[in-house]
Protein backbone atom coordinates (compact mmCIF):
# COMPACT_ATOMS: atom_id res chain seq x y z
CA UNK A 1 0.00 0.00 0.00
CA UNK A 2 1.01 3.63 -0.44
CA UNK A 3 2.25 5.66 2.51
CA UNK A 4 -1.30 7.05 2.86
CA UNK A 5 -4.37 5.15 1.69
CA UNK A 6 -7.98 6.35 1.87
CA UNK A 7 -10.70 3.71 2.20
CA UNK A 8 -14.00 5.47 1.60
CA UNK A 9 -16.03 2.91 -0.34
CA UNK A 10 -17.27 -0.63 0.20
CA UNK A 11 -14.57 -3.21 -0.46
CA UNK A 12 -16.00 -6.72 -0.59
CA UNK A 13 -12.55 -8.27 -1.01
CA UNK A 14 -11.57 -7.23 2.51
CA UNK A 15 -15.07 -7.23 4.02
CA UNK A 16 -15.27 -3.45 4.51
CA UNK A 17 -18.65 -1.73 4.42
CA UNK A 18 -19.03 2.05 4.53
CA UNK A 19 -21.88 4.54 4.67
CA UNK A 20 -22.40 6.90 1.78
CA UNK A 21 -21.18 10.32 2.86
CA UNK A 22 -23.79 13.09 3.05
CA UNK A 23 -22.91 16.31 1.27
CA UNK A 24 -22.87 19.42 3.45
CA UNK A 25 -20.76 21.48 5.82
CA UNK A 26 -19.84 18.55 8.06
CA UNK A 27 -18.45 16.61 5.10
CA UNK A 28 -16.50 19.68 4.01
CA UNK A 29 -15.06 19.89 7.54
CA UNK A 30 -14.16 16.18 7.43
CA UNK A 31 -12.42 16.48 4.06
CA UNK A 32 -10.41 19.50 5.22
CA UNK A 33 -9.34 17.64 8.35
CA UNK A 34 -8.32 14.56 6.37
CA UNK A 35 -6.08 16.80 4.23
CA UNK A 36 -4.68 18.43 7.37
CA UNK A 37 -3.99 15.11 9.11
CA UNK A 38 -2.52 13.51 5.97
CA UNK A 39 -0.22 16.47 5.29
CA UNK A 40 1.10 16.36 8.85
CA UNK A 41 1.68 12.63 8.52
CA UNK A 42 3.56 13.13 5.25
CA UNK A 43 5.89 15.53 7.06
CA UNK A 44 6.67 13.03 9.84
CA UNK A 45 9.96 11.16 9.70
CA UNK A 46 8.54 7.69 10.08
CA UNK A 47 8.49 4.33 8.37
CA UNK A 48 4.86 3.88 9.39
CA UNK A 49 1.98 4.08 6.97
CA UNK A 50 -1.50 5.52 7.35
CA UNK A 51 -4.90 4.07 6.42
CA UNK A 52 -7.82 6.51 6.52
CA UNK A 53 -11.27 4.94 6.91
CA UNK A 54 -14.25 7.14 6.04
CA UNK A 55 -17.47 6.16 7.83
CA UNK A 56 -16.61 2.45 8.18
CA UNK A 57 -19.42 0.19 9.35
CA UNK A 58 -18.67 -1.30 12.76
CA UNK A 59 -20.95 -2.75 15.43
CA UNK A 60 -21.44 0.59 17.22
CA UNK A 61 -22.18 2.63 14.09
CA UNK A 62 -20.27 4.67 11.51
CA UNK A 63 -17.48 6.86 12.97
CA UNK A 64 -16.85 9.78 10.61
CA UNK A 65 -13.11 9.13 10.30
CA UNK A 66 -10.72 6.53 11.67
CA UNK A 67 -7.00 7.04 11.17
CA UNK A 68 -4.91 3.87 11.51
CA UNK A 69 -1.14 4.32 11.67
CA UNK A 70 0.56 0.98 11.17
CA UNK A 71 3.81 -0.89 10.64
CA UNK A 72 3.57 -2.67 7.28
CA UNK A 73 6.26 -5.23 8.15
CA UNK A 74 3.90 -6.80 10.70
CA UNK A 75 1.80 -8.13 7.83
CA UNK A 76 4.70 -9.86 6.04
CA UNK A 77 3.85 -13.22 7.64
CA UNK A 78 0.22 -13.09 6.56
CA UNK A 79 -1.35 -16.38 5.50
CA UNK A 80 -4.51 -17.23 3.60
CA UNK A 81 -6.32 -18.54 6.69
CA UNK A 82 -6.57 -14.97 7.97
CA UNK A 83 -8.69 -14.12 4.93
CA UNK A 84 -11.38 -16.39 6.41
CA UNK A 85 -11.55 -14.93 9.93
CA UNK A 86 -15.03 -13.83 10.98
CA UNK A 87 -16.38 -11.68 13.81
CA UNK A 88 -16.66 -14.57 16.28
CA UNK A 89 -13.07 -15.61 15.54
CA UNK A 90 -11.84 -12.11 16.36
CA UNK A 91 -13.92 -12.02 19.56
CA UNK A 92 -12.26 -15.24 20.75
CA UNK A 93 -8.83 -13.94 19.75
CA UNK A 94 -9.39 -10.70 21.69
CA UNK A 95 -10.47 -12.72 24.72
CA UNK A 96 -7.28 -14.77 24.55
CA UNK A 97 -5.17 -11.63 24.17
CA UNK A 98 -6.88 -9.97 27.15
CA UNK A 99 -6.44 -13.02 29.40
CA UNK A 100 -2.86 -13.75 28.29
CA UNK A 101 -3.24 -17.45 29.18
CA UNK A 102 -6.55 -19.30 29.25
CA UNK A 103 -8.13 -22.74 28.82
CA UNK A 104 -10.83 -23.55 26.29
CA UNK A 105 -13.17 -24.34 29.19
CA UNK A 106 -12.82 -20.81 30.57
CA UNK A 107 -13.21 -19.28 27.12
CA UNK A 108 -16.51 -21.13 26.66
CA UNK A 109 -17.74 -20.18 30.10
CA UNK A 110 -16.75 -16.51 29.92
CA UNK A 111 -18.03 -15.96 26.37
CA UNK A 112 -21.18 -18.00 26.92
CA UNK A 113 -20.37 -20.57 24.25
CA UNK A 114 -22.02 -23.99 24.43
CA UNK A 115 -20.35 -27.24 23.37
CA UNK A 116 -16.97 -27.95 21.83
CA UNK A 117 -18.36 -27.61 18.33
CA UNK A 118 -18.81 -23.86 18.83
CA UNK A 119 -15.27 -23.16 20.00
CA UNK A 120 -12.89 -25.80 18.65
CA UNK A 121 -13.20 -24.81 14.96
CA UNK A 122 -12.47 -21.22 15.96
CA UNK A 123 -9.39 -22.19 17.96
CA UNK A 124 -8.17 -24.36 15.08
CA UNK A 125 -8.64 -21.50 12.65
CA UNK A 126 -6.76 -19.06 14.91
CA UNK A 127 -3.97 -21.62 15.37
CA UNK A 128 -3.71 -22.23 11.61
CA UNK A 129 -3.66 -18.46 11.07
CA UNK A 130 -0.56 -18.39 13.29
CA UNK A 131 -2.23 -16.07 15.78
CA UNK A 132 -2.29 -18.29 18.89
CA UNK A 133 -0.32 -21.11 20.50
CA UNK A 134 -1.40 -23.99 22.74
CA UNK A 135 0.68 -25.52 25.53
CA UNK A 136 -0.35 -27.71 28.49
CA UNK A 137 -4.01 -27.05 27.79
CA UNK A 138 -3.64 -23.26 27.77
CA UNK A 139 -4.10 -20.93 24.81
CA UNK A 140 -2.04 -17.78 24.34
CA UNK A 141 -1.79 -15.24 21.56
CA UNK A 142 1.42 -14.79 19.67
CA UNK A 143 3.46 -11.72 20.59
CA UNK A 144 1.12 -8.83 19.89
CA UNK A 145 3.81 -7.00 17.90
CA UNK A 146 3.97 -9.96 15.53
CA UNK A 147 0.26 -10.12 14.79
CA UNK A 148 -1.03 -6.57 15.32
CA UNK A 149 0.47 -3.85 13.17
CA UNK A 150 -1.58 -0.82 14.22
CA UNK A 151 0.30 1.69 16.37
CA UNK A 152 -2.43 4.35 16.58
CA UNK A 153 -6.15 4.06 15.93
CA UNK A 154 -7.76 7.49 16.24
CA UNK A 155 -11.49 8.00 15.73
CA UNK A 156 -13.23 11.31 14.98
CA UNK A 157 -16.83 12.50 15.04
CA UNK A 158 -17.52 15.77 13.24
CA UNK A 159 -20.19 18.28 14.21
CA UNK A 160 -21.05 21.77 13.04
CA UNK A 161 -22.24 24.28 15.68
CA UNK A 162 -24.26 22.21 18.20
CA UNK A 163 -21.68 19.92 19.81
CA UNK A 164 -23.51 19.10 23.04
CA UNK A 165 -24.60 15.63 21.96
CA UNK A 166 -21.58 14.66 19.85
CA UNK A 167 -19.35 14.08 22.90
CA UNK A 168 -21.44 11.08 23.94
CA UNK A 169 -21.45 9.87 20.35
CA UNK A 170 -17.66 10.13 20.22
CA UNK A 171 -17.30 8.46 23.61
CA UNK A 172 -18.69 5.26 22.10
CA UNK A 173 -15.56 5.07 19.95
CA UNK A 174 -13.39 4.74 23.07
CA UNK A 175 -14.16 1.02 23.12
CA UNK A 176 -12.02 0.33 20.04
CA UNK A 177 -9.79 3.38 19.45
CA UNK A 178 -6.51 4.36 21.07
CA UNK A 179 -7.81 7.94 21.12
CA UNK A 180 -11.15 9.48 20.18
CA UNK A 181 -11.94 13.09 19.32
CA UNK A 182 -14.69 15.41 18.24
CA UNK A 183 -14.08 17.73 15.31
CA UNK A 184 -15.90 21.05 15.15
CA UNK A 185 -15.98 24.65 14.00
CA UNK A 186 -16.88 25.76 17.55
CA UNK A 187 -13.81 27.54 18.90
CA UNK A 188 -15.17 28.26 22.35
CA UNK A 189 -17.10 25.25 23.70
CA UNK A 190 -19.26 25.71 26.76
CA UNK A 191 -18.15 24.74 30.25
CA UNK A 192 -20.67 21.87 30.10
CA UNK A 193 -18.99 20.50 26.99
CA UNK A 194 -15.52 20.83 28.56
CA UNK A 195 -16.75 18.89 31.59
CA UNK A 196 -18.10 16.15 29.34
CA UNK A 197 -14.77 15.95 27.55
CA UNK A 198 -12.96 15.62 30.88
CA UNK A 199 -15.37 12.94 32.10
CA UNK A 200 -15.23 10.80 28.96
CA UNK A 201 -11.60 11.27 27.95
CA UNK A 202 -12.67 12.49 24.51
CA UNK A 203 -10.41 15.09 22.88
CA UNK A 204 -11.32 17.97 20.59
CA UNK A 205 -10.01 19.60 17.41
CA UNK A 206 -11.46 22.90 16.22
CA UNK A 207 -11.15 24.81 12.98
CA UNK A 208 -10.19 28.44 13.11
CA UNK A 209 -7.85 29.61 10.37
CA UNK A 210 -6.30 26.18 10.70
CA UNK A 211 -7.02 23.14 12.85
CA UNK A 212 -6.08 23.34 16.52
CA UNK A 213 -6.13 20.55 19.06
CA UNK A 214 -8.08 22.21 21.83
CA UNK A 215 -7.89 19.19 24.11
CA UNK A 216 -5.96 15.93 23.86
CA UNK A 217 -7.77 12.62 24.38
CA UNK A 218 -7.14 9.88 26.89
CA UNK A 219 -4.95 7.14 25.42
CA UNK A 220 -6.05 3.50 25.43
CA UNK A 221 -3.88 0.47 24.80
CA UNK A 222 -4.44 -1.53 21.62
CA UNK A 223 -6.07 -3.82 20.79
CA UNK A 224 -8.79 -3.11 23.33
CA UNK A 225 -11.66 -5.01 21.66
CA UNK A 226 -12.34 -7.13 18.62
CA UNK A 227 -13.13 -4.01 16.54
CA UNK A 228 -9.49 -2.95 17.04
CA UNK A 229 -8.55 -6.32 15.55
CA UNK A 230 -11.03 -5.85 12.71
CA UNK A 231 -9.25 -2.71 11.49
CA UNK A 232 -5.99 -4.64 11.65
CA UNK A 233 -7.42 -7.45 9.49
CA UNK A 234 -8.83 -4.97 6.95
CA UNK A 235 -5.38 -3.45 6.54
CA UNK A 236 -3.69 -6.86 6.32
CA UNK A 237 -6.13 -8.07 3.67
CA UNK A 238 -5.68 -4.88 1.66
CA UNK A 239 -1.90 -5.20 1.72
CA UNK A 240 -1.95 -8.87 0.79
CA UNK A 241 -4.61 -8.77 -1.95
Amino acid sequence: MQKISILENDDNLIGLKTRRQTQGRELELVKKFIDYYANRFEDKRTNSKLAIFCEPHIESGFPDIVFAEYNEETYDNWNEIREKLKTNDLKVLQHIISNKKITSKKIKMQLGLTGDNDLLPILEKLYDANLITRKDGYYQSKNIREIYGIKKLEAFEAKINNITTVVEQANINNWFASKTFILSNVNHPTEKTIQKLEKTGVGMYVLDKDFVRLKDAKKHNLPNCYISLLFNEWIGKKINM
